[in-house]
């Protein structure tokens, strides 16, 4: 009966409440879903932007499992939110569902970025795409949103993961130098853990042992942590698998210095002066 009064009914206001009714019937009592969301979608003909009525077929959609209905759903509902953090949320929730359910990372990104240029601290969204931004194919494209986000929010925790992720993704040994250096000054400088900028120092001068600037750095850092012994073994593994030779006595005299002057190792320091004449042969600084 209330399927035809709705058909009939001229009076939009009454047609309307004739069909919220009519919906929730089926929904409620009849558990008739499918029909359900037919009674709603015959209601927003009448008038397209019935709040409830928007808001009840999205989690209907959602309970179906109708995820591109659900998508436009939270789309028209963003459009006509009046506060800004309703706006956020549903535009994040299309976010969720376009990355998850869709699988289509490009779109989803567009969103969550969206999300962050109504409220750049929207939590949910800055981890979206920190989390995106382990995919190497997009890596770049989040990075470009984030990290002024990030820099200004100061959220050297995140930061720090962004880096970190850019640089294990990173396939050119001087981009990834980059990367673990920057990664290195977000610890110290941020996080004020001069351990953890060590190691990523040290990863840094793995991948370039020839850069002095680096060894320096990693010798300041040393001296900050008490971490002679830790920066001696990485010189001598440095060393050793260098295949430049000037570049091998380079970090074997650094080896000497450190062990004879920060670790009063005596032996270490004279092999260490050895294996760096065996590099390049005699030299008067020896």
């Amino acid at each position: 009966m209330l399927d035809r009064r709705m058909e009939v009914e001229e009076d939009e206001e009454y047609r309307v409440d004739v069909g919220v009714r009519l919906a929730q019937l089926l929904e409620t009592q009849l558990s008739r879903i499918d029909d359900a969301i037919d009674a709603y979608r015959r209601l927003l003909d009448v008038q397209p932007d019935h709040a409830d009525a928007l808001s009840s077929l999205g989690r209907l959609y959602e309970r179906q499992a109708m995820w591109p209905e659900l998508l436009d759903n939270l789309k028209h509902r963003a459009g006509l939110a009046e506060q800004v953090a309703d706006r956020v949320q549903l535009i994040h929730r299309a976010g969720e569902v376009t990355e998850r359910e869709l699988d289509d990372v490009p779109e989803a990104l567009l969103l969550f970025e969206q999300a962050l240029q109504l409220d750049g601290r929207h939590e949910a969204s800055l981890q979206a795409l920190v989390r995106i931004s382990r995919l190497e194919d997009y890596r770049l494209q989040t990075a470009e949103v984030l990290e002024p986000l990030l820099l200004v929010q100061e959220r050297w925790d995140l930061l720090a993961d962004l880096r970190l992720a850019k640089a294990e993704v990173a396939s050119d040994p001087f981009d990834k130098k980059r990367e673990l250096r920057a990664l290195a000054e977000i610890r110290e400088n941020g996080l004020h853990d001069p351990k953890a900028a060590f190691d990523a120092m040290a990863r840094a001068f793995a991948e370039d042992p020839a850069d002095e600037e680096v060894a320096e750095e990693l010798e300041r850092l040393a001296a900050m942590t008490e971490g002679y012994g830790r920066l001696a073994d990485e010189l001598a593994a440095r060393a050793g698998a260098a295949f430049d030779p000037t570049v091998a006595r380079s970090i074997f005299m650094r080896l000497a210095r450190i062990a004879e002057e920060r670790l009063s190792d005596r032996p270490r320091a004279i092999d260490a002066y050895q294996k760096a004449l065996e590099q390049v042969g005699d030299d008067e600084e020896l």
